[in-house]
């Protein structure tokens, strides 16, 4: 079992990311993302808006299916 795309974590020189018949038939060339630090993470989260509840649109939709 493998899940593609986590070979960009192995390092570099590894015999893994070259290794096109053990996976996808490619080559894992890219790097692995960048580490975050807790203040960048918190930063983003302050910028997302969450409602809780249903979408009056969902809502609308029952409603119309219903009657």
């Amino acid at each position: 079992m493998c899940y593609m795309g986590h070979r960009r974590f192995l390092p570099v020189d590894d015999k893994f990311c070259c290794s096109k018949k053990a996976f996808n038939r490619e080559i894992e060339m890219r790097p692995p993302p960048i580490l975050r630090c807790g203040i960048d993470l918190l930063d983003q989260m302050e910028a997302l808006e969450v409602t809780f509840g249903k979408h009056p649109i969902t809502l609308q939709r029952k409603k119309k299916d219903r009657g």
